[in-house]
Parts: C-alpha cells; sequence; structure tokens
C-alpha cells in the first residue's frame, strides 16, 4: 500500500504557465484566504494542461477531481464499513484498492 501526500488538496492556476493549473497540498488556513495565497516551496503533487484538444473547463473538471481524491479515499473507506450488500461492497473495496495501488 503506497502513502499519499496527505489531504486536503486544492487548484491553483500555475505561476509559470498560462494555460496550466497545478494541484497542490492545502495549508492550514488557505481555504479562508482572500485573494487565494501562493506559497513558494509547495510543489504540486500533479498538474493538469489545456489547450487545443483539451479545453479550460474540461482542465478545470480534470483538476477538481484529482484535488478531491483524498476526499473520496476517507468517503470510501466510510462507506466500506456501512455498506448493505455484497455488490456495492466490491465495487467500494476495487474504488479503495486502486486509489491505493493494491488493485
Amino acid at each position: 500500500m503506497s502513502k499519499h501526500t496527505p489531504g486536503p488538496w486544492e487548484i491553483r492556476e500555475a505561476i509559470k504557465a498560462e494555460h496550466e493549473f497545478d494541484i497542490r497540498p492545502m495549508r492550514r488556513g488557505d481555504a479562508e484566504s482572500s485573494p487565494p495565497q501562493v506559497f513558494v516551496g509547495y510543489r504540486p503533487i500533479a498538474t493538469v494542461k489545456h489547450d487545443k484538444r483539451l479545453d479550460k473547463d474540461q482542465a478545470i473538471a480534470n483538476a477538481r477531481l484529482i484535488a478531491a481524491a483524498p476526499d473520496l479515499l476517507a468517503a470510501l473507506k466510510v462507506a466500506e464499513e456501512s455498506v448493505g450488500d455484497m455488490r456495492s461492497l466490491q465495487i467500494v473495496q476495487a474504488a479503495i484498492a486502486k486509489a491505493v495501488g493494491s488493485a
């Protein structure tokens, strides 16, 4: 089982590139900061790019899905304990296994 960067993660427009969004660990207090602060030293977990083949709206949607990954994994682990039927349990367990690298 691999260990991922703890969440929450956030999306920021990339500093060095106009057509990129970085997914980074969120520092405590970031959710309340307005305007968002840019923190030097936090390397991106992932970068989503957009261009002619992938428009900006689709790139943002992809970045949101990636940024939600830690929360989704935590929700799946809760659901694993309470899901009622075997088929649903198998689906939840397969998704957890894929997320943690044991699939």
